[in-house]
């Protein structure tokens, strides 16, 4: 257990994550993140504002030039995950007592707290960016 009064917010999730992704594997890990994010609002009606209506060309173009570009940086070495679990028969329950344990065993009680903590700040900045996108549509970030 690493003592996390010397560590920031960042390192914390960093860590958590990481934690998360040897405990889970990559798809537990996502599952598990997603309990705990504070969804809301008409995703239909941001994804629209963000992607638009691309054509299916377009979108073919899309994923043919991110497949070169990851072709180009694939020097990197890909994550490596000790475990691979099978998390589809898992319940959410049961997602949401492993990464807390495994959280609880990596960063210790406190640490646990501050990267839920963490992670809700990051799901209300979301909203909140949305919100501001939406009252100013010349703050807008572009995807893609």
């Amino acid at each position: 257990m690493i003592d996390v009064s010397k560590l920031t917010l960042e390192d914390i999730r960093l860590l958590g994550i990481d934690a998360l992704s040897q405990a889970l594997g990559p798809a537990g890990m996502a599952r598990f993140m997603q309990q705990f994010e504070m969804g809301s609002g008409d995703y239909t009606r941001d994804r629209d504002k963000l992607l638009g209506n691309p054509t299916f060309e377009e979108i073919a173009g899309r994923i043919k030039e991110r497949r070169r570009q990851q072709a180009e940086s694939s020097n990197a070495a890909p994550p490596k995950f000790t475990k691979m679990i099978d998390v589809t028969n898992l319940t959410q329950a049961q997602i949401r007592q492993m990464g807390t344990e495994a959280l609880t065993k990596a960063l210790g009680i406190e640490g646990m707290k501050q990267f839920m903590q963490k992670s809700e700040m990051e799901s209300r900045d979301y909203r909140q960016d949305r919100d501001e996108n939406d009252r100013n549509p010349s703050h807008s970030y572009h995807l893609l």
